[in-house]
């Protein structure tokens, strides 16, 4: 490896991210006008590069060894991470895709070799609902980040947002998307026999319960034989109380 690729290496382990030696010589052989810059300037390229790559085909990894088991730990180091999954489970499916007062945000993360969990402990202003849509694949930075029980604590003291996205990662999102939207669909179109079947059921309950009504009507209702019996019946009677 030459000794530009080494220094710009030794400068984002210092950021907390570990990139591919193969990867890296790649890139610093595609750049141009490169030789007369500083390391700090070739590393600004190549962090922009970064920001639109996915970490799991670049970086070796900087996080301890199955750290998502850890049960307390202060993870002092910092590290360059992205995410991979963005949900906010203080509010029902519906309401997820909103920002709204009572968000709880967890997050899917990599550093490229290992997936965490993390969860949005204190309010982080600049990650907006609106990016799980748009910019999956984001990267942070954390630093001095609290673990419980493999769940990394992010709040905006030990977590700054970088930016960037995964074009994969948004085209996964869109695919599932498409097929949770099918499914969907396709749930409704099953349903519709049944409720249709369940509607006709409904219509023929009311249809017998307005002949019974109506039966119980005109059991109800004297019949006119039975009107002229009563009325015969009347007559007689006052016939005899008039006579007496």
């Amino acid at each position: 490896m030459t000794n530009l690729a080494t220094q710009v290496q030794e400068y984002f382990l210092g950021l907390g991210l570990n990139l591919k030696t193969e990867w890296l010589k790649v890139q610093l052989d595609n750049s141009q006008n490169i030789s007369n810059l500083s390391v700090d300037e070739v590393a600004e390229r190549i962090f922009n590069i970064i920001l639109i790559s996915d970490l799991r085909t670049i970086s070796s990894g900087t996080l301890p060894q199955n750290c998502g088991q850890l049960i307390e730990k202060e993870l002092t180091q910092k590290t360059v991470l992205q995410v991979n999954l963005m949900v906010n489970i203080g509010e029902n499916y519906e309401k997820r895709e909103k920002e709204t007062t009572h968000r709880v945000l967890k997050f899917l993360l990599t550093d490229g070799v290992q997936e965490v969990w993390g969860m949005e402990y204190q309010r982080i202003p600049k990650i907006k609902i609106e990016d799980n849509k748009n910019i999956p694949g984001f990267k942070i930075l954390v630093d001095h980040v609290e673990i419980r029980r493999g769940l990394f604590l992010l709040s905006p003291k030990n977590c700054e947002v970088l930016g960037g996205y995964v074009q994969a990662l948004k085209e996964e999102r869109i695919k599932k998307q498409k097929q949770q939207q099918q499914q969907q669909q396709q749930q409704q179109q099953q349903q519709q026999p049944q409720l249709q079947q369940q509607q006709q059921q409904l219509q023929g309950q009311q249809q017998q319960q307005q002949q019974q009504q109506q039966q119980q009507q005109q059991q109800q209702q004297p019949q006119p034989q039975q009107q002229q019996q009563l009325q015969l019946q009347q007559q007689k009677r006052s016939q005899k109380f008039s006579q007496n």
